[in-house]
């Protein structure tokens, strides 16, 4: 579900490109999870870095759900715009709320700003 299918992948790909990693989406998601702890450089928090990761398997199951259970069609600008609000979220309560940055900077360069 979260590697093989190809709207999927898509957002994987958006996420990636979001973070400006240039990458090819493994077969497993146990190595997506190894592959995005290691691309993401200057964090030095493992647990940050992988919110992304979180918050994109924890979106795309939610769209899955609402695929099967309430006959949605998922938008795939929805869930990208759903996974940077999240990971910000949970970024900004894990510090305090006392984030030194904007949401229209991490929305642009998220690495940037941890």
């Amino acid at each position: 579900m979260f590697l093989s299918c190809p709207f999927s992948s898509a957002i994987w790909n958006q996420v990636f490109r979001w973070l400006g990693i240039h990458t090819v989406l493994p077969r497993h998601i146990d190595h997506l999870y190894d592959q995005m702890g290691h691309s993401i450089g200057g964090a030095t928090n493992k647990r940050i870095k992988l919110v992304f990761w979180h918050a994109a398997c924890w979106l795309l199951r939610n769209a899955r759900n609402s695929v099967i259970f309430n006959s949605e069609e998922p938008e795939p600008g929805g869930i990208l715009m759903a996974i940077k609000s999240i990971a910000w979220q949970w970024i900004a309560y894990k510090k305090g709320f006392a984030v030194g940055y904007q949401f229209s900077s991490w929305f642009m360069n998220p690495l940037v700003c941890l």
